[in-house]
């Protein structure tokens, strides 16, 4: 009786969770994969129409192929998971990090990578706040040396993120010394993705979101394969260092108020107006100094602490794409909706 329950139970917890979404991917190796780019004498699917077989890896479309619709958002990859979708114009709710589409549609702001044909990079001198000579002017990628994820000191992105789709960990990476066990293959970044099974990688609610970790202090940018204190910050500083927290040079913003720019790796302050931020906003979110293990699940994801919690580049910015100037995550010409999240008196 005791060994029927036990299987009973184990066939209940496969069940309630074959819909997860999975970083790591499972399945038939044809999902992905294609030996010769042949089948009844016709190209294997490209999927998503970017970009032409055969691609390397042997895989049968590129990154945005993949993570992204076509340009008429008539293609949608499922192979049976749940894959975030970095690029659509349909059918979807944009990703915490944002949606390319933006860059194509609205004719708006991000990140321009040179899979998007006919909209890549091109007149970038170097990226803005860059202290260093990172030698990126164009052909963005989405990984390795010209990109955020994957090995950032390997070129191509195939080759600096190679092996992670098969190892990936779901949920909390807090160790982030492989890409497989880094936050969303962002080689030294830890983090929690929000896995929920109905809005995966989506800063949706309160509680249904990623944690991002984050230090109080700028600390070390660190090298091209890890980014200061393993924050999400000190990846964005590793391309903008000079927006980001305290430095020695006359441009950065000094270290205490009056700041010169926004503060960034800086704890939310516990009193005045920053003390009326307790609840969770998806608008401008804050970076946790220790990550929850278990999110989606756990009231206090809907809880920031004053005192405690940080303020990152990703509490204004989005990574990918948006419709905002400067990657803003709101219209900041046209309205205060963010700012006054955490400057509640300004409302």
């Amino acid at each position: 009786m005791k060994r029927l329950s036990f299987s009973i139970i184990l066939i209940l917890l496969i069940i309630a969770s074959s819909d997860a979404p999975q970083a790591k991917v499972s399945g038939e190796c044809s999902n992905c994969h294609t030996m010769h780019n042949s089948q009844a004498g016709a190209s294997m699917a490209t999927y998503g129409g970017f970009g032409d077989a055969p691609f390397s890896s042997l895989v049968r479309g590129n990154c945005l192929g993949c993570h992204g619709q076509d340009p008429s958002g008539s293609e949608y990859v499922t192979l049976g998971q749940k894959i975030p979708q970095v690029y659509h114009t349909t059918g979807e709710t944009d990703l915490a990090a944002g949606n390319f589409k933006h860059i194509i549609t609205d004719d708006a702001y991000g990140h321009n990578v040179d899979l998007l044909t006919g909209y890549a990079e091109d007149i970038l001198t170097e990226p803005p706040g860059d202290e260093n000579d990172t030698g990126i002017t164009t052909d963005l990628t989405c990984a390795g040396t010209k990109g955020c994820h994957g090995d950032r000191a390997t070129l191509g992105n195939f080759d600096s993120i190679k092996g992670a789709h098969h190892a990936g960990v779901s949920g909390l990476c807090n160790i982030a010394d492989t890409v497989a066990n880094s936050y969303r293959f962002l080689l030294g970044v830890k983090g929690h993705e929000n896995m929920d099974a109905t809005y995966p990688w989506q800063n949706r609610t309160a509680i249904i979101h990623n944690e991002y970790y984050g230090v109080s202090s700028r600390g070390s940018e660190g090298g091209i394969s890890s980014p200061g204190s393993n924050s999400i910050s000190g990846l964005c500083a590793e391309c903008h260092g000079n927006f980001h927290g305290p430095g020695t040079d006359d441009i950065t913003i000094g270290s205490a108020s009056p700041w010169l720019r926004h503060p960034t790796d800086i704890v939310l302050t516990s009193d005045g107006e920053y003390a009326s931020y307790t609840t969770y906003s998806t608008t401008a979110p804050v970076a946790r100094s220790t990550v929850y293990a278990t999110i989606n699940t756990s009231t206090t994801n809907d809880v920031v602490a004053p005192g405690t919690d940080i303020i990152m580049c990703l509490s204004c910015h989005g990574a990918h794409a948006t419709g905002n100037y400067k990657l803003m995550r709101w219209d900041n010409k046209a309205n205060m909706s963010g700012c006054v999240v955490c400057h509640t008196s300004k409302s």
